[in-house]
């Protein structure tokens, strides 16, 4: 047996999904009329201590992976380079549901950041040299009312799911939203 590292790298996601009380929104709301801005955006720095909570914490999710798209990549030190059309997409979607439900889940507060380089490593043994036909991976999706969110939420080597350990090299954010339905 050897060890290997797989490398993955593309457009980093970090999600999170928090379902506010009436009076956190009222809060949030005053906070927004004292401030003058009508975009969370504008505020989200004090979100956390305004509202007494922890983005890494949320009550509903916590995302943190690579996107789905088309600059993913895939490196097996002293191995193989590969992109996704190279793998095997597994048919079970992981599918988180962030849209208000009367009654059930309202005053969503949805934090997502995107970065333009993340970098997942996961490390595995083999007896055989890997190829990107042992990959398999499972695409999630964060579905909300204006549309969806896509990642890759599993990473397989021959059928056994792979731990990630995220690095922070190199991780830069590019832009971030902060929604309220």
């Amino acid at each position: 047996m050897k060890k290997y590292t797989l490398t993955m790298g593309g457009l980093g996601l970090r999600a999170t999904g928090h379902s506010l009380k009436d009076s956190e929104v009222s809060i949030l709301k005053e906070y927004q009329k004292k401030t003058k801005t009508t975009d969370l955006y504008d505020i989200s720095q004090d979100l956390e201590g305004l509202l007494k909570f922890d983005l890494e914490n949320a009550n509903m999710f916590v995302i943190d992976k690579v996107t789905n798209n088309d600059r993913l990549t895939f490196t097996v030190e002293d191995s193989v380079s590969f992109t996704l059309k190279d793998v095997k997409i597994d048919s079970k979607d992981r599918v988180i549901n962030a849209k208000p439900i009367k009654s059930l889940v309202e005053n969503i507060l949805l934090w997502f950041e995107e970065s333009n380089e993340s970098i997942f490593e996961f490390e595995f043994d083999s007896s055989t040299k890997p190829k990107p036909s042992d990959f398999t991976i499972v695409k999630g999706k964060i579905s909300v009312t204006d549309g969806d969110w896509s990642f890759i939420d599993k990473v397989m080597y021959k059928g056994k799911e792979l731990t990630p350990k995220r690095t922070t090299k190199n991780v830069v954010v590019d832009s971030l939203t902060v929604e309220l339905w």
